[in-house]
């Protein structure tokens, strides 16, 4: 069981990766924290992460994203979902702050891109189909053997639903 603590945004959302093999593409992380509890996950040793079993929620991104976009001269081609999280994570909460999020972005003619190891509620089928060549998703997966999926990655999305989506 995963807890979500609520929290406002302070810092701007739309900032450069400190990823090197992003170059300057923005990303944005809905939560700190993912609740996926995957046991190899970098992201556990920031002096940002909650913890465990714990995600905080930054439910005002999809503003803070509107007014950025709003004040710039002109808007990044792509954004890079979820360096340090899981905007698909298995909270309905998570998943209604990155929808939002999401159909801001594409709404003002940017591209998305993401990882996951979660499931997309079914509603983000029609988001996506409304903006073709616009969304780049990559699902990941360690293993299809059941066992080694628990120990690995102990409350994602089966491997066996990830490909079905894949599919």
């Amino acid at each position: 069981m995963v807890t979500i603590e609520r929290r406002q945004r302070k810092s701007p959302v739309l900032s450069g990766a400190s990823l090197p093999c992003l170059g300057e593409m923005p990303t944005i992380n809905i939560t700190g924290g993912c609740g996926m509890d995957c046991v190899y996950c970098y992201t556990q040793s920031y002096p940002s992460h909650p913890g465990p079993g714990r995600v905080v929620l930054y439910d005002n991104i999809p503003d803070l994203v509107r007014r950025e976009l709003a004040g710039r001269r002109s808007n990044p081609e792509r954004v890079y979902f979820s360096t340090a999280s899981d905007a698909f994570a298995v909270s309905r909460e998570i998943q209604d702050v990155a929808f939002d999020t999401i159909k801001v972005l594409l709404e003002h003619g940017v591209s998305v891109s993401f990882l996951t190891k979660g499931y997309a509620h079914p509603r983000f089928d029609a988001l996506f189909a409304a903006h073709p060549g616009r969304v780049f998703a990559r699902i990941g997966i360690t293993t299809l053997d059941r066992d080694i999926w628990r120990a690995l990655e102990p409350t994602t999305t089966s491997p066996q639903r990830r490909l079905g989506v894949a599919t």
